[in-house]
């Protein structure tokens, strides 16, 4: 991590368009706005935009917003093919002062050129390959070069365990502050569980779980009995150590998991897509192998219509699943 601060002192130095790899909750948005902070962008406004909710006017709107800050693009590999266009556009007036002409594929809203304010950094989030997505047709290439001159991955926190220590620290005077607590240290033995700890809910999950010990904490000491059953030398839990297997539990589960993964203080998190498009993807994933691939016999298990199937095959990358048409 050494590695990639210094990195970041370089990069906001300049201009250059930032791609960010790494999976949900390592830090992408909170570094994101680091390298604004550091730039000579830091008076100007630090703008987030959630790429899977965005309409077209969402978009004309945001990077206007932007100014002459920075525009953070969070899982931009979930914009709609129809307004990968019209980023590409804006990405391209951005860095042509002069307002040549784009290719004459472009269909672009003008209004993108036209609204710019002269000049925000653009910086993209993306938790899945954005090179595979290209390569399957579902992310445009030049759009991927446009915003991938400057790549940086983000390893999730179980690499990272030698930052554990600073982490609880800011987790801890953030939720005593939150919640008027005065847990202030750490016990060895906690501390120890939790850099064994694998984190696959990464920073979130993290926060989560330092906060319920300063809200249950009598004392000043954040113990190990305050941490979770994950923690004490168990695996982290997955729908197969539930001890309950109904379906309702197993939904319980999905969603308390899914709302661990998120940071409290994320703006516009877009819990409700995550997590039901989360469980959505698998469902069809399990009843199209189960089908062996045909998706007459999928969609009419499924009890949708297979022009619906066939679209969410596509957007949620599981059209190798499946070749038919």
């Amino acid at each position: 991590m050494q590695e990639l601060a210094r990195l970041v002192r370089r990069i906001a130095a300049t201009s250059a368009p930032v791609l960010l790899y790494g999976e949900v909750g390592v830090g992408k948005g909170t570094l994101a706005a680091a390298i604004h902070a550091l730039s000579d962008r830091r008076e100007a406004r630090f703008v987030r935009c959630d790429c899977g909710e965005m309409t077209l006017p969402e978009l004309l709107a945001t990077v206007a917003e932007a100014g002459e800050g920075t525009l953070y693009l969070a899982e931009v590999e979930r914009l709609p093919p129809e307004l990968q266009i019209g980023l590409l556009h804006a990405v391209r007036c951005e860095a042509n002062p002069l307002g040549e002409a784009l290719d004459s594929s472009s269909a672009a809203n003008p209004a993108l050129c036209s609204r710019r304010s002269g000049g925000h950094r653009w910086i993209a989030g993306c938790e899945r390959d954005l090179r595979a997505e290209v390569d399957a047709g579902r992310f445009r290439e030049d759009l991927y070069w446009a915003l991938n001159v400057i790549p940086l991955e983000i390893p999730p926190l179980r690499n990272r365990s030698e930052e554990i220590p600073k982490l609880v620290r800011h987790f801890l005077e953030r939720s005593n502050a939150r919640n008027g607590g005065r847990v202030t240290k750490v016990a060895p033995r906690a501390l120890e569980a939790l850099e064994a700890y694998s984190w696959p809910g990464n920073l979130p999950e993290l926060g989560a779980y330092v906060e319920r010990a300063v809200v249950m904490a009598e004392g000043d000491e954040l113990t190990l009995e305050l941490l979770p059953e994950p923690l004490t030398g168990i695996a982290p839990r997955r729908s197969g150590g539930i001890d309950r297997f109904d379906l309702a539990s197993l939904t319980e589960e999905v969603v308390a998991q899914g709302i661990a993964a998120v940071d409290p203080d994320e703006p516009n998190p877009a819990l409700h897509s995550r997590v039901v498009n989360a469980v959505e993807r698998e469902l069809m994933l399990q009843v199209l192998r189960g089908c062996n691939g045909v998706r007459k016999q999928a969609a009419a298990r499924l009890g949708i219509n297979r022009n619906t199937l066939h679209k969410k095959l596509k957007e949620y990358g599981l059209d190798s699943e499946s070749p038919e048409a």
